[in-house]
């Protein structure tokens, strides 16, 4: 049985992801812009929309909650707050 310890499962080009750059974060970064822009209605077709894992879209939006950049609305729908971050 070949061994994975190392590797990475998923390759991405070098178009893909500019060098030297952190991935997760531009990752959170789109999705942060999907939710300021009202672009999905919910984390799971948010996931569907940008091509990412639905638990890594969860734990990004969790963790703008927790951070203040995302309020919970109406039907619990996340939204950027007005006026300043705490």
């Amino acid at each position: 049985m070949k061994s994975n310890k190392g590797k990475r499962s998923e390759k991405k080009t070098s178009s893909s992801i500019p060098p030297h750059t952190v991935p997760v974060l531009l990752k959170a970064l789109r999705i942060f812009e999907s939710v300021a822009r009202g672009e999905a209605e919910t984390p799971k077709e948010l996931a569907a929309a940008l091509g990412v894992s639905p638990t890594t879209c969860y734990r990004i939006l969790q963790s703008f909650r927790v951070a203040g950049w995302l309020q919970p609305g109406a039907g619990g729908r996340l939204h950027c707050p007005t006026g300043s971050r705490r």
